[in-house]
């Protein structure tokens, strides 16, 4: 729209709180009527037709632009909400599931949780409203719930919870901070990836030695058939 405005000098349109001078109101309503006029040509989806409905007693095109915009770039516009939705579903499908692997040597653990704290972010922003400590904690766990060699932090967890509690005498067991057990969760999982990494190194002769022996394997039998 600004590159068919703009060589007209009508690119002001564009801009919800511009208000020409008196002695330019004329000229700018008439940029307004044809502004209105090419969005009506244009504008094809449902919500836009409304809009352009809204000001058929204005037509005003610097007003139905100032509503479509708002509507599919501002706050609660659908792009966000497909944004939050996805990032929802990122941050509640279990990394297994994802990954169609519950093997953590084929699973860069570090760099998922860093990815889904990002993504968790993102739904908060576009949530425009804070998660508390408990639901974010609750993703999380539903994030990284499968992994085996996760199960020694949780359980690790909760002891650290229970004498806490002993200790302080409140009787109830309540959780860490979510961000600090996921500390925890990040400090294993690179120490889970470095080993896995390290074996993988390890098993690299025996890998090549394997794929010599099934491509000699292969060229025994090549033989056999052209014989």
């Amino acid at each position: 729209m600004v590159s068919l405005l703009a060589p007209h000098g009508m690119a002001q349109l564009l801009i919800p709180t511009f208000v020409p001078v008196s002695k330019h109101r004329a000229a700018f309503d008439i940029d307004d009527n044809f502004l209105y006029s090419a969005l009506r040509k244009t504008v094809k989806c449902a919500k836009g037709k409304e809009i352009l409905m809204d000001e058929v007693g204005t037509l005003s095109g610097q007003r139905v632009w100032e509503k479509l915009t708002a509507h599919y770039l501002g706050a609660g516009n659908i792009v966000a909400e497909i944004d939050k939705d996805e990032a929802y579903l990122r941050i509640i499908t279990p990394l297994t599931q994802r990954s169609g692997n519950n093997r953590s040597n084929r699973l860069q653990l570090a760099n998922a949780i860093s990815k889904w704290e990002t993504d968790f972010k993102t739904y908060v922003i576009r949530l425009r409203k804070p998660v508390s400590a408990r639901d974010k904690l609750e993703y999380f766990r539903r994030f990284v719930a499968g992994i085996k060699e996760f199960q020694h932090v949780s359980a690790m967890n909760s002891m650290v919870k229970l004498v806490t509690n002993k200790r302080s005498g409140t009787g109830h067991v309540d959780d860490f901070d979510p961000d600090t057990i996921i500390e925890l969760y990040k400090q294993h999982a690179a120490i889970v990836d470095a080993n896995n990494k390290k074996e993988m190194v390890g098993r690299r002769g025996q890998i090549v030695n394997e794929l010599r022996y099934i491509n000699q394997r292969k060229e025994e039998v090549e033989l056999r058939v052209e014989s």
